[in-house]
Formats: structure tokens, C-alpha cells, sequence
């Protein structure tokens, strides 16, 4: 093999593991985004709603204490998940999402707002299935098992 023949291979195979760890990446994005969406409304892992917060709502037709929930889903909605190489970020395009995130101080109120985070909630309720995912996908890439690649992409484009 020349060296020429042997640089052509070796931009193949990298072209090659760039496509696959987008993919892994592209699974792991989805795999977060899916845990964050489920944590919208889950009242069992974030703050519940105040009592007469809870009132307000039945007395509208709501479930009294769905945090984050109301009519359209919104901030669930909202989420979404954007890469770079060697990144993956899940957040919200919903200005309102980083007042829910971090708390705020109500000033109609005049006190402060516990916060409700259901992105940093979710994303670190993902981090078992994001270590398998990763693990699988590693795994995948390593041995050239591009049929398993394949299964990982399908599943993650089912839970999103």
C-alpha cells in the first residue's frame, strides 16, 4: 500500500467514525430529551405546586398539582436538542424555562420562587440509560457493528 492509498484509508475510516459518533451523539441528545419531557408534570420529582396554587387549578378543570402543566405543554414542548461534535445540549427555546430552572424573585409577591428543575432533573434522571447508550454505541463503532448502530438510531428516534 502507498501513502497516498494509506492517507485515503485513513480519511475513510475517520469520515466513518465522525458519521458514527454523530449518530451515538444524535441518541444520546434524544435519550435526555425523552427523561426531561416526562419530568414535566411529574409530581413526584419536582416541588408541588402551592395550595392555592393547587385550588386555582381544580377550580379551572386542572389536575391540581401537574408542576409546569397546564393547557399546551409548553415548556415540555419546547425542549429540544441541538449537537456539535462532541456535544450534546437539551434545553428549551422557552424564556420562561430558565425562571423555572433557577427560581426568581416575584416582585408582585415579594418573595423569592423556589425553583422547578425539570431539565436538570431529567438530564440526571438519564444518566443510566445515557451510560448504556454510550457504552452501545462505543461498542458498536469499535467493532464495526453498524447493524447494532442502526438499532440504537431506530430506538432513540421511537422515544423522542
Amino acid at each position: 500500500m502507498t501513502a497516498q492509498e494509506m492517507a485515503r484509508k485513513f480519511a475513510e475510516i475517520a469520515a466513518t467514525a465522525e458519521a458514527k459518533q454523530l449518530i451515538g451523539e444524535t441518541v444520546v441528545g434524544r435519550v435526555v430529551e425523552a427523561s426531561v419531557k416526562r419530568t414535566y408534570g411529574d409530581a413526584s420529582k419536582l416541588r408541588a405546586l402551592e395550595q392555592s396554587t393547587q385550588d386555582e387549578r381544580e377550580s379551572l378543570g386542572y389536575n391540581p398539582n401537574d408542576p409546569l402543566k397546564r393547557t399546551g405543554d409548553l415548556l415540555e414542548e419546547s425542549i429540544h436538542t441541538a449537537r456539535a461534535p462532541g456535544l450534546v445540549e437539551v434545553g428549551s427555546s422557552e424564556p420562561v424555562a430558565e425562571y423555572q430552572e433557577l427560581g426568581f424573585f416575584n416582585v408582585r409577591a415579594g418573595r423569592f420562587i423556589e425553583p422547578r428543575p425539570a431539565i436538570a432533573i431529567g438530564a440526571a434522571d438519564a444518566q443510566p440509560e445515557v451510560a448504556r447508550t454510550v457504552m452501545a454505541t462505543v461498542k458498536a463503532i469499535a467493532t464495526g457493528d453498524d447493524r447494532q448502530l442502526l438499532e440504537l438510531a431506530a430506538a432513540s428516534a421511537v422515544i423522542s
